[in-house]
């Protein structure tokens, strides 16, 4: 990756070097030899990659791919799990309560997501799926349940969304209502 941003920060000195010159240059005969010239050396730094690719041969050009991905890897390996998974958390929670919304316009959803991701695919294992739902209607006052334990069943439809969309089985789903 470093060597393509050296490359187009070679190109584009480059091309502004070449713009300065021909500026300051007379309109004269001497203008199109200028520019003949410069065009060679533009493209000279534009198939630079090319010629050392062809240089070097294909195995020096795999050797410098699997460097790369070993080096990156290691980089990757200096990230802990947890600041690893937070923007792919985050995204993915914003991502299933969006879908919550356009689905159940008139509702209100807070999702929080617990997993881990695996380094090897990139795919994240959902532990425990939680969704706050809070109806936007009018409703009448209810009794006040303590233990909370039927307020899954009021939303039958959004569990079942929620494992459509998300692979996870029942028990791993939680939904509880908000204020």
């Amino acid at each position: 990756m470093e060597y393509l941003k050296q490359w187009i920060i070679s190109i584009s000195a480059i091309l502004i070097l070449i713009t300065a010159v021909e500026m300051i240059f007379p309109d004269n005969s001497l203008k199109k030899y200028g520019k003949f010239v410069f065009g060679i050396i533009l493209t000279i730094v534009i198939i630079k990659p090319v010629l050392s690719f062809l240089a070097g041969g294909q195995e020096d050009f795999t050797n410098k791919i699997k460097a790369y991905i070993v080096n990156d890897s290691a980089n990757q390996s200096m990230i802990t799990k947890e600041e690893d998974t937070i923007p792919a958390k985050t995204q993915l929670e914003s991502s299933v309560q969006r879908l919550l919304k356009e689905k159940f316009s008139d509702m209100d959803f807070k999702v929080s997501l617990s997993g881990e991701m695996s380094d090897l695919d990139y795919k994240i294992k959902l532990s425990m799926v939680q969704v706050g739902v809070k109806d936007n209607g009018i409703k009448p006052i209810q009794k006040v349940d303590i233990k909370n334990e039927n307020q899954a069943e009021k939303y039958p439809q959004v569990r079942s969304y929620l494992k459509e969309i998300l692979k996870v089985d029942d028990n791993k789903i939680k939904i509880y209502e908000m204020e």
